[in-house]
């Protein structure tokens, strides 16, 4: 008869345990969270600035329209506080970076798509209809056949409102009249 042998490991085996202790032990190292704090600072003043762009005066040597001229271009301190985060190997600047970043992509990032496609389809026709118009109702129905989706009527009399109003209601539901100059505008 023939004998068989079994050899059990009893050390636990198995790589388990040494594959996390890597990834701990970077969690414990107390010096890749500080060493990134100058940097961290540096990107979260960075960050304040494209967030709050508006709201920098003019009042020193047109200070807020230089922020807001050089706007974009802010974006290219992201990839160098990412750069010397790596260098540093630091988590801490490296988690910092990714505020300007966001926010750049906020303010930015629709510039960055394909602009190719048709967009929208809005056309805006103004229209002045003459004070001393004889036939209002039939010059709202031939502006309203016009198919605009705004229109602005010029040189408007205010005894002649209520008429544009009810020709172009059914057309134009929203609109607003201004008393400036004597115009008023229509919206669909």
């Amino acid at each position: 008869m023939a004998q068989q042998a079994y050899m059990t490991e009893t050390d636990g085996g198995g790589s388990g345990p040494r594959r996390s202790t890597r990834f701990r032990n970077l969690l414990r190292d107390r010096g890749i969270w500080r060493r990134g704090i100058v940097l961290a600072v540096c990107a979260v003043l960075l960050a304040l600035v494209m967030m709050a762009h508006t709201r920098i005066p003019n009042a020193i040597g047109n200070l807020g329209s230089l922020v807001d001229t050089f706007l974009p271009w802010l974006g290219l301190l992201i990839p160098v506080l990412l750069v010397l985060g790596l260098i540093r190997r630091s988590a801490t600047a490296l988690i910092a970076t990714i505020l300007p970043a966001a926010i750049w992509l906020d303010l930015f990032g629709g510039l960055l798509t394909d602009k190719t496609d048709s967009g929208g389809d809005l056309t805006v026709a103004t229209h002045n209809v003459n004070a001393d118009n004889p036939d209002p109702s039939a010059t709202a129905r031939d502006v309203a056949a016009s198919g605009a989706d705004i229109l602005a009527l010029e040189e408007l009399k205010a005894s002649e409102v209520a008429t544009y109003e009810r020709a172009l209601a059914s057309t134009y539901r929203h609109h607003a009249v201004s008393a400036r100059s004597d115009c008023g505008a229509s919206t669909r």
